[in-house]
Parts: structure tokens; sequence; C-alpha cells
């Protein structure tokens, strides 16, 4: 009966494989542009970009000139980069392989989630040009408490003890959509000036 159990043990084992590819670092992008266009028109625009796309708008003061946006998504591989993660599991009853982005491994298959949050500013310079920035913070967390918690231009990293992987630290970056989706709409605006 023991020498079974061993057999079924080193089996599980021997099947459980588990591989992790950190991302690469990014290049960092823009996070503000200087555009050719009135506060006014500048101001409608990012409303009117917002509000058509991915992002929900919580706050904004037309005034101060802040607009602060949420956004989510069960496929964060589009906001952020955790690198690549290849390993068996176990769902409904059926083993299959999972090779694809540790993040959305995470939010998908751990019961994880995903939000982000963005404050825009714009800047009024003169009558015809505005100052606009971007700065994203991205929060990922995983059922086991992990989270990474990092902001545009920075990172996050968390070590694993509960992996067979032989790299068990788990590195996010930004990809930056969500800032260039903002600062190419109103460098769009400018090129479109009337």
């Amino acid at each position: 009966m023991k020498k079974g159990i061993i057999i079924c043990f080193l089996f599980v084992v021997g099947c459980s494989t588990a591989k992790y590819i950190p991302p690469s670092k990014p290049e960092k992008p823009q996070f503000s542009k200087t555009i050719a266009s009135g506060y006014d028109k500048t101001w409608d625009a990012i409303i009117n970009h917002v509000s058509s796309t991915f992002f929900s708008i919580e706050n904004f003061e037309k005034e101060s000139g802040l607009i602060i946006v949420t956004f989510g998504s069960n496929d964060p591989s589009q906001f952020i980069d955790c690198g690549t993660h290849h390993v068996k599991v176990r769902q409904n009853y059926q083993t299959k392989k999972y090779d694809g982005p540790y993040e959305n491994f995470v939010v998908n298959y751990e019961n994880g989630s995903f939000v982000g949050r963005m404050n825009i500013t714009a800047k009024k310079i003169s009558d015809n040009k505005t100052r606009v920035r971007v700065n994203a913070k991205y929060v990922l967390s995983d059922n086991l408490g992990h989270t990474w918690n990092f902001e545009s231009g920075s990172s996050a990293s968390q070590k694993m003890q509960n992996t067979i992987a032989k790299n068990k630290i788990r590195k996010c970056y930004p990809t930056y959509k969500a800032e260039n989706s903002i600062l190419n709409a109103v460098q769009k605006l400018a090129q479109n000036k009337n």
C-alpha cells in the first residue's frame, strides 16, 4: 500500500511543472504633452474621449483641470505586463495547460482582481496652448494576499512562496495603454485643430 502511495505522489509531483518568464522593462513614455489648442477645447476633447472608451469618470472639476477615472478588465494584460506563466491548472474537474499573461492567470484562475485609477490634469498655458498630464495607479491582487501596487513609470514585485516554478519573483509594469489613450486623443485634437 505504501509503495502505491509513493508512486502516486511521484506521478503528481512529476506532472506539476510550472514556468514563469518575467516581463521586459518597457520604454518609459511621455506622461504629459503641450498641445496647440485652447483650454476649453482640450477639456471637452478629454471628457468626450474618456466617456466613450473603457474609462469610467469618478470625478471632474473643470476649474481645477482635474479628471479622475477608473478602469478594470478581465484581461488586465491590456494595461499591465507581469510576465508569462506556463502551468497546468485544474478547472471544472479537468486539467489543462495555461500559457499566457501572468496577470490574466491571477484574475481568471486565482480569483484575483485588477483595478486602475488615473488622474488627468489639464492646465492652460496660453489662449492657444494647454498642458495635459496623466498618471495612473494600478492594483493587481491574488487570493493569497499578494498585491502589486504601482504607478505610471514604476513597477511592483512580489515573492511567491507557493509556486513550484524556479523563478519566485513576479514583477509587473504598466503597458501604458491607458496613458497613451489619453495623450493620443489630445494629440489628435492638436492635429485636427480648426
